[in-house]
Order: structure tokens, then C-alpha cells, then sequence
């Protein structure tokens, strides 16, 4: 009899140390993947801010050239704001997967004065702000509604 009722408490016993031990598994899954979620995406904003600056940088080198030759290098009839010539060198020189549009353009000093790139769920927005200096917004695009 006293068998019986040892192995009942070490059944019980072990059934609430697995229990014990799955309430805190969960709440660590519930404390680390928000964490590790946000993590994750700043590094890819940082990849893909890094590639709207080759964006811009290629822009900035090409439209120089384009200057010198006399060539058209922005198109405001296009959906990128770029000749078809020029968009097609930016994303040959820039090496980049995302889409670019040209939202404004300085035509005194020859830069880009506003720019969007998109790429996956990012968007970079690239702000002039005068004497070479850019601002660099990322924004997560996240649907709410389908």
C-alpha cells in the first residue's frame, strides 16, 4: 500500500515539475521573440538603408556624367523619375533588388533632393538637406488590412 501511494506522489510530483517547467518556456518564448522579432528587422533596415544610399550615390555619380555628355538623366514622364537609360545604370552600378522613385530633383546643384526606395517590407526615404548633408528615414511597412 505504501507503494501505491509513494509512486501516486512521484507521478503528481513529476507531472507538476513538467507543468512548472512548460510555464516557464512559454513565458520565455513570449518575452524573447518580440525581442529577437525587433532585432531581426533592424538589421535588415540597416541593409536596406545601406542599399538606398548606393542608390543615391549612384544617382549622385551618374548624373554628373550624364551632365557632361548633355544627356537626359531625369524623366518626370517615367514612374522612377529617370531616363529608362539612367534607371537601368543606377540599378546596374547600385546592385540593388528594390524599386527607386525620384520624388524631387535640384536642378541648381545637380542632386537628388528628395528620393524613395522600397525593398521587401522597408522604405527609405532620402532627405536632402543641403551642403551634402542627407537624412535617412526607414519605415516598416506592416498591412493591417486585406
Amino acid at each position: 500500500m505504501k507503494k501505491k501511494e509513494s509512486s501516486k506522489c512521484s507521478v503528481e510530483y513529476i507531472k507538476s515539475i513538467i507543468i512548472v517547467i512548460l510555464i516557464i518556456v512559454l513565458v520565455c518564448v513570449a518575452v524573447v521573440w518580440p525581442t529577437a522579432t525587433s532585432v531581426f528587422r533592424r538589421v535588415e533596415a540597416r541593409a536596406v538603408q545601406g542599399n538606398a544610399k548606393n542608390v543615391e550615390l549612384s544617382a549622385r555619380l551618374l548624373s554628373l556624367e550624364y551632365l557632361g555628355f548633355g544627356t537626359p538623366f531625369v524623366d518626370s514622364g517615367r514612374q522612377s523619375g529617370f531616363s529608362k537609360q539612367a534607371e537601368a545604370e543606377i540599378r546596374e552600378k547600385s546592385q540593388v533588388e528594390g524599386n527607386f522613385y525620384l520624388v524631387a530633383w535640384d536642378i541648381q546643384n545637380n542632386v537628388v533632393e528628395q528620393m524613395l526606395y522600397e525593398e521587401g517590407d522597408f522604405a527609405v526615404r532620402i532627405i536632402h538637406q543641403g551642403s551634402g548633408k542627407y537624412t535617412w528615414e526607414v519605415y516598416y511597412l506592416d498591412r493591417i488590412l486585406k
